[in-house]
């Protein structure tokens, strides 16, 4: 029974409570951390993979880490309790037995900081396939943030080609993108905007956004589901159409954790414009992240992204294919 109670008091020295940026509490050991995730050991639940951006922060479990306070001399003589050892005039002299002292809590290893901004560089070799068939590079950067109120993505990308000594693609595009969560829901509301600068497009100039419900469908350590509903609209310079164009936006994303070395990231985005029965765009993305080590900092990135626009006269340039393979930093 005594060594019962060492374990068992052991166990509680080594409890944590993780808090979730949605609010939920978990409490167990953390048996390990890693630069993506950590690993709980929950009493009911099992081992459970978390990660970090999911953590707003872990603290030690002071439910689990208090101790059993028994009765004091004095408390026992009230309650008819013989004492097992005579009362001596030293231990009345040095008044009642002190309680047990709480035993420390061990030192926690700092985790995502819910204010942390996590940054990716990506540059790669890059091809297109439109009206032409091109090579050429393309450097991108993403950031992102998550908190238990929103959530945030900047992300940049520049695309240059040529073909004989002729450029074909010259092009640099910037989205932001801003989630607001709602405490202890699945529903959320965003609003994103989009200024894509380019040469040998239709456009010189794009500038397009959209806000509305968003919808969390599917959430755990390896899938994360969403849709969105959104309205806004995009204004063209330097093309044959110049006017405002309204739209209406349904999109989809997911990002699938295949192991711990390997994601697929996929998003697809349909827009129906409102003053113009007919005439859609659809934008659809895929990448695929393989790690090359243990720690997040170096990836190989393969990626895809297709723009389709039906306005288009030439039903060949219609779809606007780009392909990259390349190297990805986290920092």
């Amino acid at each position: 029974m005594a060594m019962a109670g060492v374990l068992a008091l052991g166990s509680a020295a080594l409890a944590e409570q993780v808090e979730l940026v949605t609010g939920e509490l978990l409490r167990g050991p953390v048996v390990a951390q890693e630069q993506q995730t950590i690993t709980l050991a929950h009493p009911v639940l099992g081992k459970l993979v978390i990660r970090r951006e999911q953590v707003a922060r872990v603290s030690p479990d002071a439910a689990a880490t208090q101790p059993a306070t028994g009765l004091t001399p004095a408390a026992s003589a009230a309650s008819g309790v013989a004492s097992s050892a005579p009362t001596t005039q030293a231990a009345v002299m040095a008044g009642p037995a002190s309680a047990p002292a709480t035993a420390p809590a061990l030192p926690v290893k700092p985790l995502l900081d819910p204010e942390r901004w996590i940054n990716r560089l990506s540059i790669g070799v890059s091809g297109t396939r439109n009206v032409t068939e091109a090579l050429g590079v393309n450097v991108a950067i993403k950031s992102q943030r998550t908190t238990r109120l929103d959530r945030w993505t900047f992300e940049s990308a520049f695309y240059y080609s040529e073909t004989d000594d002729t450029t074909t693609r010259n092009e640099f595009v910037t989205r932001t993108l801003k989630d607001w969560l709602i405490p202890d829901s699945k529903w959320f509301v965003f609003g994103q905007g989009e200024f894509d600068l380019a040469q040998l497009r239709p456009y010189d100039e794009r500038l397009s956004g959209s806000a509305g419900p968003g919808y969390q469908l599917l959430k755990n350590e390896k899938v994360d589901l969403r849709l969105r509903l959104g309205a806004g609209g995009y204004q063209q310079w330097g093309s044959d159409d110049d006017e405002f164009h309204p739209e209406t936006s349904l999109g989809t994303e997911l990002e699938w954790r295949l192991n711990k070395k390997q994601t697929l990231i996929f998003a697809n985005t349909f827009f129906a414009d409102m003053g113009i029965l007919g005439r859609n765009r659809n934008v659809t993305s895929a990448d695929w992240i393989i790690r090359l080590q243990e720690t997040p900092g170096l990836s190989l990135k393969f990626s895809l992204r297709n723009e389709y626009d039906s306005f288009t006269a030439d039903d060949a340039a219609q779809n606007d294919l780009h392909f990259s393979g390349g190297l990805q930093f986290e920092f």
